[in-house]
C-alpha cells in the first residue's frame, strides 16, 4: 500500500512542473523499447527478449494516454513462436530541464500472450507499474532506462507461469511536434 502512496505523490508533485511548460511541450511521443522480461518459473530465473513501440498523446501538462504493440520472444525462439500482445498506457512526462533528466511513470493495462510450457503460448490479461529516467540526446529525442513490473490476470493453473514478472528495457523516444 506504500507504494502506491509514492507514486501518488509524485504525480501530484510533478503537476506544476509540467504545467508550468507547457508552452514547450510536444503533442506527445513516440518510443521503440527493447529489453528483457525477466521472472520465476518454478525455481529457476528466466528472461525473454522483449521489444515494444508505443505511441502517447498529451492530455494536460505532463500527463499522456497512448497505446502498445509488443512481442515477447521465447528462450528457444526457433522452436516456440513470440507472442504478440498490446494495450493501453497512461503516462507521466514532465520536463525537467534544470536536473537535465526527463523522468517516466506509467500504468498499462494490456492483452498479452506469453511463451508457456511445452512451446505453447498463454493469452494473459496485463496490469503493470513502470518507471523510468532519460536523457536528452538532441532536443526532440531521449534515450531511457525503464522498468516495469507486470501482473498476469486470467492464466489457467496449468500454464505453469508466474503471476508477475519485471521488464528492465532500454528505449528511444522521439517526442511529437
Amino acid at each position: 500500500m506504500s507504494g502506491r502512496v509514492i507514486l501518488l505523490a509524485l504525480l501530484v508533485s510533478m503537476l506544476p512542473v509540467g504545467v508550468a511548460h507547457a508552452d514547450d511541450e510536444s503533442s506527445g511521443h513516440l518510443s521503440v523499447e527493447a529489453g528483457a522480461l525477466v521472472g520465476e518459473v518454478g525455481d529457476h530465473l528466466t528472461a525473454h527478449a522483449l521489444l515494444r513501440a508505443e505511441i502517447a498523446f498529451r492530455l494536460i501538462g505532463p500527463f499522456a494516454a497512448g497505446g502498445f504493440l509488443q512481442t515477447i520472444v521465447a528462450d528457444d525462439p526457433m522452436g516456440s513462436p513470440p507472442g504478440f500482445g498490446g494495450g493501453v498506457l497512461l503516462a507521466l512526462r514532465p520536463e525537467l530541464p534544470l536536473l537535465g533528466f526527463v523522468p517516466h511513470l506509467e500504468v498499462t493495462g494490456a492483452r498479452v500472450q506469453l511463451p508457456g510450457h511445452a512451446q505453447a503460448l498463454v493469452d494473459a490479461w496485463s496490469i503493470g507499474l513502470g518507471a523510468g529516467v532519460g536523457a536528452r540526446l538532441i532536443r526532440e529525442l531521449t534515450l531511457e532506462a525503464r522498468v516495469r513490473h507486470q501482473w498476469w490476470l486470467g492464466m489457467t493453473p496449468a500454464s505453469q507461469l508466474p503471476e508477475s514478472a519485471w521488464t528492465v528495457s532500454v528505449a528511444l523516444t522521439v517526442d511529437l511536434p
